[in-house]
Formats: structure tokens, C-alpha cells, sequence
């Protein structure tokens, strides 16, 4: 890992000189703005000589934010930059055990770049990645300052004041996130900004204006509490999605987004509030979490698409804030008996797929279209009123509902999907 200011352009000759195949042992190269690939031809010379990790990305940045925000690169991938053909790419990914490659915006890299090598008289090769940055930070480099257990990263705000964002280590485990270090405010985390630390167990977070960015704690196996700041208003997407031990999380009033993915996968998570000031949860949010009761009482929701999609613990629900739109949000629940819909709802689509316990349920007045696939192999259904608002019922509405003995239609329905009634077998009304 090169943390170097000095620049050598390079090419296959220069590789072929100095370093036979395989010499560079599985080293991890960071290439900034400056130092990015340009040929297929070099990015094969790399591979051949046996480099683990290769990334060029588009800001100018040291080595430790890379780190973080570009963790892929540090498990068995080749990254490559944008100039390097999407085919060239694709089998790098293959040969070091991704199955694609990581989104477009993370392979932009400057015409004309540089390599920074272990010519240079700064380069600095590390055997862990704890040891990629020093405990006192960059000495060259004033903006990155490092204490025991985080490391702040120097900005300057819209009126040029010093403002410091803070990323974790390798090491974490317990830690505590300022609202200000060294007298200076701590403004934020950064994306990604503990997604290394896979032992983190546990963070309390100071009352600063602490928002949680897309994918800050995403997949750590050991986190289990999280106490967040009274100040923060939106958790990102993914930021605790695969958190399989986290159990202790309180969503603070002022909590105005869930974002998509926010806490899918936690498989430990069996209960969560949800405050009223929010007023988005985004699709996904809670999918296969552990979650046994849920009570959503906040402010009207636009949607709720995959909410709790596939939370197999989950046995009610009670959605008393106004919402328009419902997609696939309880489908395979198979433990769900008792729900609350919500008044407003115009709309509703693979909601209870999949959810056998349902005997009964109660439809909301207003609801104009029970769409497709809506209570289909719903199997405990016994019987549907459907309000007189409704005027679409949907292709495979219920079914496989083999238990559903009775449907009362509107007047004013207009239509009836494909296959709505399709192996109703004990339907006689």
C-alpha cells in the first residue's frame, strides 16, 4: 500500500524488469485520481505478478480513506479502472471470486494516470491491514489525524470552518463516536465508514448531527448494540443490513427516513420502534429480521413495498399511519395471524403472499384495487369482504387459498384478473 507523493510512469517493460511473476505476493495496490490503470495490457502484468487488489478511483485521496470507502478491495478482488474494458474487468472480478463487479460509479479513473511504486522512497508495505495507518495519523498530511480507536479526516465547510468526519479500524470493538475531537465538530461518518471493522460489537453515538450514511455498519457479524444520536434524522440504505447479532437499536424521535435495506437480514432483531416523526421507510427495510410484532403510528407513508418481506417471526402488525401503496409487504410471514391495515390505502399487491396464518382480515374502505398475487397461498383464508371502493381484483388475487370458503363482491367491480380464484378448491360462495 503506497501512501507515496512521488509519481513514476511506468509500463510492461518496467514490470517485466523488476519483478518476476508472482513477486508482488498478493500486495494491495491503491491508485488515486493520479495513478490510475490505462491498458488491459498493465492490468494483466499485475495479475500475473501476482497483486491481490488493484484500485483506481476517481478523487484524490490517501490511502486510509480508500480503505474504507473501497473495503472490496481487500477481499479477493481485482478492481480495475474505468479505462479497462468491461470484459477485462468482468474476469478479473471472475478469477478473484465476485460474481460481478462492483457499480460503474466506483470504477472512474483519470486519462493519462500514474503508478505510484515501490521506487519511491515513502512507499510503505504493510502486513495487516491494521497497520495501514499509523496510530498518529498521516505525518505528512494534517487532514488525517488518528486516536485509539477512530480516525478523523479534516473538511472545511461553506464558511471555512475546520469540521472533522470520522471512519473506523480494522480493530474496533467497543467505541464511542464524539460529537467534537480536539475541539473541533464532528460533523458526520463516512459512507462505508466502519464496513471493515468486523469485529465491532458495540457504538454509542453522541448527541451531534450524526445522520447514518448508506452502508456504515453493513454486514458485521459481531455488532449487537447501537445507541444513535438524538440528532439523527436519516438512516441510510443498507447501513445495518446482515448486522446478524445486532439486538439493541433505538430509533430516535426527529428519525424522519428509514432508508431501503436499512436493517434487512437482522436476524436477531425482534423488536424495533418506529418513531412518529418519520415519514419514509424505504423498500426492504426490515426484510428477514426477526422482528414479532411491529407498530407503525408516524406520519403518512407514500409506500410500503417489501417492508417486511420474508420476517418469519413476525406474528402482528398494526399499520395505523395513512399509506397509498402496499407491495409484497408481509408476503412470506408464515407466522403472521393478526394485521392492522391502513386507512388511505389505494393499492395493494402481493401483500399476504405466502402468509398462511391469515383467517380473516379486514379491508379498509377507500382501497380501489386489490392487485395481483395479493393473498395468493394464503391457505388459512377462510373468507374476503371486499369494500364497495374496489374495482379491480387482481390475476391470482387468492389464488391457491385452499381454505377460502367465501368472497363478497362489490357492485361496482369492473374487473376480475386471470387465474384470481385458481385452485380455490373449497370455495362454494
Amino acid at each position: 500500500i503506497s501512501t507515496c507523493s512521488g509519481r513514476v510512469t511506468v509500463g510492461q517493460d518496467f514490470f517485466d524488469h523488476y519483478y518476476p511473476e508472482g513477486s508482488l505476493d498478493e500486495s494491495l495496490w491503491f491508485l488515486g485520481a493520479c495513478c490510475s490503470l490505462t491498458t488491459d495490457d498493465l492490468a494483466q502484468t499485475l495479475v500475473q505478478k501476482g497483486a491481490g487488489s488493484v484500485f483506481g478511483f476517481s478523487e484524490p485521496t490517501k490511502g486510509y480513506y480508500l480503505l474504507n470507502v473501497c473495503f472490496e478491495a481487500l477481499v479477493n478482488t481485482l478492481m480495475l479502472s474505468a479505462e479497462i474494458s468491461a470484459e477485462a474487468r468482468n474476469e478479473a472480478c471472475r478469477l478473484y471470486g465476485r460474481s460481478e463487479p462492483i457499480g460503474e460509479d466506483m470504477w472512474k479513473g483519470g486519462k493519462g494516470a500514474q503508478i505510484r511504486l515501490a521506487g519511491d522512497p515513502n512507499f510503505r508495505l504493510v502486513e495487516k491491514i491494521e497497520d495501514a495507518v499509523p496510530e498518529e495519523g498521516f505525518p505528512d498530511d494534517p487532514d488525517f489525524v488518528a486516536d485509539n480507536e477512530l480516525v478523523y479526516s479534516k473538511y472545511q465547510n461553506e464558511n471555512g470552518e475546520d469540521k472533522y468526519v470520522v471512519h473506523g479500524k480494522t480493530g474496533n470493538v467497543n467505541i464511542t463516536i464524539p460529537k467534537e475531537h480536539d475541539g473541533i465538530e464532528v460533523t458526520g461518518i463516512d459512507r462505508y465508514g466502519f464496513k471493515m471493522a468486523k469485529h465491532l460489537r458495540s457504538v454509542y453515538i453522541e448527541d451531534g448531527n450524526f445522520d447514518i450514511p448508506d452502508y456504515t455498519f453493513n454486514a458485521l457479524p459481531e455488532l449487537v448494540n447501537v445507541h444513535l444520536s438524538a440528532n439523527t434524522h436519516i438512516i441510510g440504505a443498507n447501513a445495518f443490513d446482515g448486522c446478524s447479532k445486532l439486538k439493541n437499536i433505538q430509533l430516535p424521535e426527529g428519525l424522519r427516513e428509514i432508508g431501503p435495506n436499512a436493517f434487512s437480514r437482522c436476524s436477531a432483531l425482534t423488536e424495533i420502534n418506529i418513531p412518529k416523526s418519520v415519514g419514509s421507510i424505504g423498500h426492504s427495510a426490515f426484510n428477514a429480521s426477526a422482528l414479532k410484532s411491529i407498530t407503525i403510528d408516524c406520519q403518512p407513508l407514500d409506500e410500503l413495498n417489501n417492508v417486511f418481506y420474508n420476517c418469519k417471526s413476525l406474528e402482528s402488525a398494526y399499520l395505523r399511519s395513512p399509506v397509498e401503496t402496499m407491495f409484497a409487504t408481509f408476503s412470506n410471514c408464515p407466522m403472521l395471524a393478526h394485521v392492522e391495515l391502513p386507512v388511505g390505502l389505494k393499492s395493494m399487491s402481493m401483500v399476504f403472499r405466502d402468509t398462511t396464518l391469515i383467517r380473516e382480515i379486514e379491508l379498509p374502505e377507500g382501497i380501489e384495487e386489490i392487485g395481483a398475487f395479493t393473498f395468493s397461498y394464503c391457505r388459512g383464508l377462510e373468507k374476503l369482504i371486499v369494500p364497495e371502493s374496489v374495482t379491480v381484483f387482481g390475476q391470482d388475487a387468492v389464488s391457491y387459498c385452499s381454505n377460502l370458503k367465501s368472497v363478497v363482491f362489490p357492485d361496482n367491480l369492473t374487473e376480475i384478473g386471470a387465474k384470481a380464484f385458481y385452485s380455490c378448491t373449497a370455495l362454494t360462495d
